[in-house]
Order: structure tokens, then C-alpha cells, then sequence
């Protein structure tokens, strides 16, 4: 009866994230062809790549957030564990923050002075938001409902913006603005996770001194590495194919893989939700129930299996038509290449990532 009850609140679980999903999935559907259009599909290539490395300065800021500290805050006993939780994770995400600064500031300094300004203004937005993100914190405690929302409100916000970017003011210019647009979910979640965990904790007491203390920094990077590693890998297949494209080719192809690439990462983040939805459920059943915790992990990535394999069959049968509605009607055969290409990586992008995460904990 405990496991259909576990099993339930998973479905419960996933069931909420699919309409953030659905939201999320729209957004980027209806957006990337209009941004294209605004800034050019090789200006629209160039801002992809320092989103791109963006990824990367937030793989380093959170490490094992996305595993460790959720499993952290769903283990919690009381209002005061789960406080001295949050503020380590901020401790070491902002110092996490800093060390990222010598990546920002070489990259700007390799760039034209032109779009000096831009690399700077997305890699400092990725990186403070990344820092001041508390989403974390409502997955452990199971909020997925509530993130959902804010999701949802989040996408709402960015294509509010993006189908009114001509009418917004030019005191930045075209590529500032799709930059800012494409952040624009990030910022949004970000805010509005701080403000929430913030009130939420309000009235709880923790002391400063315990929570700064309780992991050495070199102690805890030590202890995260393999989460570390796990997220960078990743990271080399969602995210950097558009710098190796971009080194190789330039703006214009650098641009049509991007607008190809955006698609195939959003039906990758589909799949990552069915093991977001149960990862707290999958932490506090390792430790009561190793039998029931494996048999669980092997249905999730089964549905994640099949799902993928929907998805990516979908995209093989439809490519043309993708083509034609990223780029203003075109059936371009590079896209058409690269949207095959990407069905691969639906397929694979996450599921060794999953199964790593999973067997670390």
C-alpha cells in the first residue's frame, strides 16, 4: 500500500510538471522563430553561444543542488534544519558565484568590443540568478505544484515581452533585448523562489555561525565533485554543440543549430522532469527500502525510455516542417540534418546523467 501511495504522488507529481512543461515547451516553440526574425539567425547563433556558456557558469554555481541539497531539504526534520540547509547552499553557491568571475571576465576580454557588453550582461544575469535561485528548496519540500506556477507565470512573462520586443525602449539594442528575453524565465523563477523561501523562513531561527561552518568549502567541493562531473557532462551534449559549431563554422550555421538545438533541448527537459518529479520521493526510499527505491528508478527511466522515443520519432517524421517554422518558411537542409541529429540526442542526452545521479546518492 506505501509503494501505490509513493507511486501516486510521483504521478501526482509528474502531472503538475507536464503543464509547466507544456508552458515552458510553447514558450520556446513560439518564441525562437520570432527572436530569429528580430536579431538575425547569426547574431540570434552568437547570443545562443553565451547562453551556452552561461549553462556552464550555472553547472558550477549549483553542483549538486539539484540532487544533494533537494535530498538535504526533503530529509530535514524541522523549520531549523531545513534554515541551516538553505543558508550553506547559499554560502557556497555565492562563493560558487565568485570563483566563476575569471571565466567572465576572459571571455569578454577573447570578444570583439561590440558585443563585450553583451557577454557581460547575460553571464552576470545567468550567474545571479543561478545564486539567488531558491527553487531548490520548494522541490524538497515536494511544492511542485506551486513551481509550476510560477513557471507557468514565468513563460507568460516572456512572451509578453517577446511579441512586443519591436515596441519595447531602444535604449539597448536588438541583441541586448533577445538576450534579456531569453533569460527572462530564469530571472522571473528566481525572484519569485527567493521572495517565497524568504517569508516561508522569515520567523525561523538558525545560527549564522553553525551554517557557515558546517562544510569546509574545499570539503565540500570534494564532496560534490561527482554530481560536478555528472552535470558537465551533461552540459558537453545540451549544451555545447552551439560553441563547437559557432568555433567552427561562424554565426550563420551557428545560428541554424541553435534554432534547432532550443527545440531539441525543451523535449530534453520534458524528459529531465520525470526524474526531477521523483528524486525527494527516490531519496527517502533509499534508505528505508533499497528493493522498492530500485524497482521504482527502473519504471522512471522506462517512461522516460518510451517517451523519448515518441518524442524523437516525432521529429524525424516532422523535420521539414520545423524547418520551415524556425526559418521564415525555409526548408534549409542543414536544419533538417541537424533536427534528425538531435532526435539521438533526446534519446541519450540524459539518461546516463540520470543513472549517475541516481547510483551517487
Amino acid at each position: 500500500l506505501n509503494i501505490k501511495k509513493k507511486k501516486k504522488k510521483v504521478l501526482v507529481s509528474n502531472a503538475a510538471l507536464i503543464f509547466q512543461y507544456i508552458a515552458t515547451a510553447f514558450t520556446a516553440l513560439m518564441l525562437t522563430p520570432r527572436i530569429i526574425s528580430f536579431a538575425g539567425v547569426a547574431d540570434y547563433g552568437f547570443i545562443v553561444v553565451i547562453l551556452s556558456i552561461g549553462t556552464y557558469v550555472s553547472i558550477w554555481i549549483n553542483q549538486s543542488v539539484p540532487y544533494k541539497a533537494v535530498r538535504d531539504i526533503a530529509l530535514s526534520m524541522n523549520p531549523m534544519e531545513e534554515m541551516k540547509c538553505i543558508k550553506t547552499i547559499n554560502s557556497l553557491k555565492f562563493k560558487n558565484l565568485l570563483m566563476t568571475l575569471p571565466i567572465v571576465f576572459a571571455t569578454v576580454m577573447v570578444a570583439s568590443n561590440e558585443r563585450s557588453m553583451l557577454i557581460l550582461c547575460g553571464l552576470v544575469v545567468t550567474g545571479v540568478s543561478t545564486t539567488i535561485s531558491t527553487s531548490w528548496v520548494l522541490q524538497g519540500k515536494g511544492k511542485f505544484k506551486l513551481l509550476s506556477v510560477i513557471s507557468i507565470c514565468a513563460s507568460l512573462i516572456t512572451l509578453l515581452c517577446g511579441f512586443n520586443v519591436t515596441n519595447l525602449p531602444m535604449w539597448l539594442d536588438a541583441q541586448s533585448w533577445s538576450i534579456l528575453i531569453l533569460l527572462m524565465p530564469q530571472i522571473v523563477t528566481a525572484l519569485v523562489t527567493f521572495t517565497i523561501v524568504k517569508l516561508q523562513y522569515k520567523d525561523t531561527i538558525c545560527n549564522e555561525d553553525d551554517a557557515a561552518k558546517s562544510v569546509g568549502y574545499i570539503a565540500a567541493l570534494k564532496e560534490d565533485f561527482p554530481f560536478l562531473f555528472s552535470q558537465l557532462i551533461s552540459g558537453v551534449y545540451t549544451s555545447g554543440g552551439v560553441i563547437f559549431v559557432y568555433y567552427l563554422a561562424g554565426d550563420f550555421d551557428s545560428g541554424i543549430f541553435a534554432g534547432v538545438d532550443r527545440l531539441t533541448n525543451a523535449a530534453i527537459g520534458a524528459m529531465a522532469l520525470i526524474g526531477v518529479a521523483s528524486y525527494p520521493i527516490l531519496s527517502k526510499m533509499i534508505q528505508s527500502n533499497y528493493k522498492k527505491y530500485v524497482k521504482l528508478t527502473k519504471e522512471v527511466l522506462s517512461i522516460y525510455m518510451i517517451a523519448s522515443l515518441a518524442v524523437g520519432s516525432l521529429a524525424i517524421i516532422c523535420s521539414d516542417t520545423i524547418s520551415k517554422f524556425l526559418f521564415h518558411g525555409k526548408v534549409l537542409s542543414e536544419a533538417v540534418q541537424v533536427i534528425q541529429g538531435g532526435c539521438l540526442w533526446i534519446q541519450f542526452g540524459l539518461l546516463g546523467p540520470l543513472l549517475t545521479n541516481h547510483l551517487t546518492l
